[in-house]
């Protein structure tokens, strides 16, 4: 496996990351500015194995191209203000693409629909953010994404807004405080215990035989990181 990490990610959870694969730090966007500009789900678009990238985040592609990694480049409007920091910000499950459609980068549109995917819109721009997304269920604060994957027979479990860390905003999502190691596992940035919905989500997982690893302390929002197979 490959995992491509934010830059700023503490060297105690990339360790864990490398018993599993080769890490790749990236360099902060040279498009969206931090603490999220070097966040991997807000810069990276994923449709399977396929990556996506603004044409403008040169840093990231400098990145890529040194890692051997292949992308595709995104030419559509990409700026430092919402929602134009969000045309990468998607996830998929199941046979769904869930984005804010109205930002989604057009040649990820193109992409998924040619492979089979159907476009679903929320209004949560930031919506691989904000979603867990492992053993074929949905974790997520945002009701309205709740509503939209449970309509579609997905397995949805809504969790309490908050308590995870992104300074200097007053939290961050629950989709930027883990990451899928492999299928069956998720490695979540701190511990589930520091989150009232905790248990829940551990349920959750374990019900749909995925494996948990926990870091500790306070759940914080590293952006998650993006797996490829290799």
């Amino acid at each position: 496996m490959l995992y491509l990490i934010n830059g700023s990610f503490p060297d105690k959870y990339e360790r864990v990351l490398a018993r599993f694969g080769r890490c790749v730090r990236l360099p902060a966007s040279s498009v969206i500015p931090l603490p999220v500009g070097a966040h991997p789900d807000t810069i990276i678009g994923q449709v399977e194995d396929e990556i996506f990238i603004s044409d403008k985040d040169t840093k990231t592609a400098e990145a890529l191209e040194k890692a051997g990694v292949s992308f595709r480049t995104s030419f559509d409007a990409s700026g430092e203000k919402y929602p134009l920091d969000c045309a990468l910000n998607f996830f998929c499950a199941g046979e769904y693409l869930f984005c804010r459609e109205a930002s989604l980068s057009s040649c990820v549109r193109e992409y998924a629909e040619k492979h089979g995917y159907k476009i679903v819109n929320v209004n949560q721009g930031y919506a691989h953010c904000a979603c867990a997304v492992a053993g074929g269920g949905v974790i997520s604060a945002d009701a309205g994404i709740c509503r939209q994957t449970s309509a579609r027979h997905i397995a949805t479990l809504q969790i309490s807004q908050g308590h995870v860390m992104l300074p200097p905003y007053e939290y961050g999502f629950i989709g930027g405080a883990c990451g899928n190691i492999d299928e069956s596992t998720v490695f979540f940035f701190g511990s589930l215990d520091t989150h009232p919905s905790g248990d829940l989500i551990r349920r959750f997982l374990r019900e749909r035989g995925v494996c948990i690893i926990e870091g500790d302390g306070a759940l914080y929002d590293y952006g998650g990181f993006i797996t490829i197979s290799n």
